[in-house]
């Protein structure tokens, strides 16, 4: 993790999507952890998913949070 960014709450934490990467044939699905300091402190790959191009994968959020 470059940048957790701040705001976050592991009640309601942001949607991660993999982005830039081709057509996947399966989504990943990617859980946020999130700490007390809310912040991203890492990510938890519940299923990596399948199709991705690995040399162009970028992680993309999506929260209200950050922008408060």
């Amino acid at each position: 993790m470059v940048d957790g960014g701040v705001g976050y709450n592991s009640s309601d934490p942001p949607e991660l999507k993999i982005a830039n990467c081709g057509t996947p044939i399966r989504d990943a699905v990617l859980q946020p952890i999130i700490s007390d300091g809310g912040q991203i402190a890492s990510v938890k790959v519940l299923d990596p998913g399948e199709g991705y191009d690995p040399l162009r994968i970028c992680l993309l959020y999506t929260s209200d949070a950050a922008d408060e």
